[in-house]
C-alpha cells in the first residue's frame, strides 16, 4: 500500500524478479485505477457516489483476492506462492469521512480486523510528495489527480489505517528511487520468508508500570500529546509440549473488537535477536484441539495487551502483561527489523529502557514458566 505517487506499480513490476528465487508471484493490480480506466465516473449526473464507489471497489478487491488465493493453492510446482496487492482492502478508508468506512464494512457483514490483519505483512510506500517532492507527478497515472499537498495528507491517513496489523513496514522516499525500490523488495523477501523465515527483533524492558487499565489510559494520553495513532489488541499465548529435537511451539489467539485470529508458531533461536520462525494461521477448531491435547502444563497461559504505533516511521509493539497475576503490569517494547544492524530510534516518551534482546529470562517462553 502507500500514498499517491509512491512507486507501488514500479515495485510490483520489478517483483516478478523474485520468481528467480524459487517462488511464484501473483500480482493483484490496483482495483480503483482499473475501475476508473473502465470509464466509471464519480459524482455528477450518472456518476457513482463516493461511498458506493468504495463499496464496489472493496467487494472487487475481496473477490480478486479470494480467487487469487484459490489459484495459488492449485499451483503445484513445489514452490511457495506470494500474492502481492497494489493497495489492500483498507485502502478506501482514507478517502471517506470518519466512521463511514467502518459502517460500510459492518453493513457487508465483515470486520475491520478481518480486513486489516489477515495479510502476512503490509508495506507502506511513502508518496514522493513527502521526502522527494521534485519527483511527484500525476502524468503517469490518469486516475491520479492529487496535488502534492493532498497526496501527502492521504499518505499519512493511509499509513495510519494499517496500524494494528501484525507486521507493518514503512519505506520512505528519497532522491534515489532505485534505493526505495530495493528497500521495498527487501521487505517483500522478509515477509515472504525468502530465502528463509526469520524473526529479527530488538526488545526493551520498561519494568512494571501499573495495571493494564492504567496503561491503557496512559497510551491514550501519549497518543494525544505526541499526535500519533495507537491501536491495541489482546493476545493470548499458550505453549505446547516440547518434543525431543523439535523447536518450541506455541499457539496464539489475537483479539480485536470481538474478532479473533488464530496462529501456530514454532521458533528456534539462531543468534542474539534472530530466530527461525515458522508461523501459520489455523482455524478455531485446531486452536482448541491443540489447547486441550498438547498444552504444556508447566507454563502459564499468557495474556497481554499489545499496543501498535508508528514512531519516526518505525513500527513498535508495546506489550503490557495481564496474566498470570505475577506478571501483571510488566511492560516490554519490541520492534521487528529487516537486519540485526538496522538502527532504531526509540520513542523518548518510553525512556528509560533496558535492552533485553536475547536475554533468555525475559523471553515470553521463560516468563510463562510456572514458578
Amino acid at each position: 500500500d502507500g500514498g499517491p505517487g509512491s512507486g507501488k506499480s514500479s515495485v510490483l513490476k520489478r517483483a516478478k524478479e523474485l520468481e528467480k528465487e524459487n517462488c511464484n508471484i501473483i500480482v493483484i493490480p490496483e482495483t480503483a485505477t482499473e475501475v476508473f480506466a473502465s470509464g466509471v465516473a464519480l459524482g455528477g449526473k450518472g456518476g457513482l457516489s463516493a461511498s458506493d464507489f468504495q463499496k464496489k471497489v472493496l467487494l472487487m478487491q475481496l473477490e480478486k483476492k479470494t480467487r487469487c488465493r484459490e489459484i495459488a493453492e492449485r499451483i503445484n510446482n513445489g514452490k511457495p506462492t506470494i500474492i502481492l496487492e497494489d493497495r489492500g482492502a483498507m485502502s478506501g478508508r482514507p478517502y471517506m469521512p470518519p466512521g463511514e468506512f467502518e459502517d460500510l464494512v459492518m453493513g457487508l457483514g465483515l470486520n475491520i480486523a478481518e480486513l486489516r490483519d489477515k495479510n502476512e505483512g503490509v508495506i507502506h510506500m511513502v508518496t514522493a510528495a513527502i521526502g522527494a517532492s521534485g519527483f511527484y507527478t500525476t502524468a503517469n497515472n490518469s486516475a491520479r489527480t492529487e496535488t502534492p499537498e493532498k497526496a501527502a495528507a492521504l499518505d499519512l491517513k493511509t499509513r495510519e489505517t494499517w496500524i494494528g496489523c501484525p507486521h507493518l513496514r514503512v519505506t520512505e522516499s528519497n532522491a534515489d528511487f532505485e534505493e526505495k525500490v530495493a528497500n521495498t523488495l527487501k521487505t517483500i523477501r522478509h515477509f515472504a520468508g525468502i530465502p528463509r523465515s526469520l524473526e529479527i527483533e530488538r526488545r526493551f524492558l520498561l519494568g512494571y508500570l501499573g495495571s493494564p487499565d492504567m496503561m491503557a489510559v496512559g497510551m491514550m494520553m501519549l497518543e494525544r500529546r505526541y499526535d500519533f495513532r495507537v491501536v491495541g489488541v489482546i493476545i493470548e499465548q499458550i505453549y505446547l509440549k516440547r518434543r525431543a529435537g523439535k523447536p518450541r511451539q506455541r499457539i496464539r489467539r489475537r483479539i480485536y473488537d470481538g474478532f479473533s485470529l488464530y496462529y501456530q508458531t514454532q521458533k528456534s533461536g539462531l543468534e542474539i535477536g534472530v530466530a527461525s520462525e515458522d508461523e501459520s494461521r489455523i482455524q478455531r477448531k485446531e486452536y482448541i484441539e491443540l489447547f486441550e491435547n498438547e498444552r504444556d502444563e508447566t507454563r502459564d497461559i499468557i495474556r497481554k495487551r499489545r499496543y501498535y504505533f508508528l514512531w519516526k516511521n518505525q513500527y513498535f509493539e508495546l506489550d503490557i502483561f495481564e496474566k498470570p497475576e505475577r506478571l501483571r503490569g510488566l511492560a516490554i517494547l519490541e520492534i521487528e527489523l529487516l537486519d540485526k544492524n538496522e538502527p532504531v530510534e526509540l520513542p523518548p516518551f518510553l525512556e528509560p529502557l533496558e535492552e533485553i534482546t536475547g536475554v533468555e529470562r525475559y523471553s515470553t517462553a521463560s516468563l510463562a514458566k510456572k514458578r
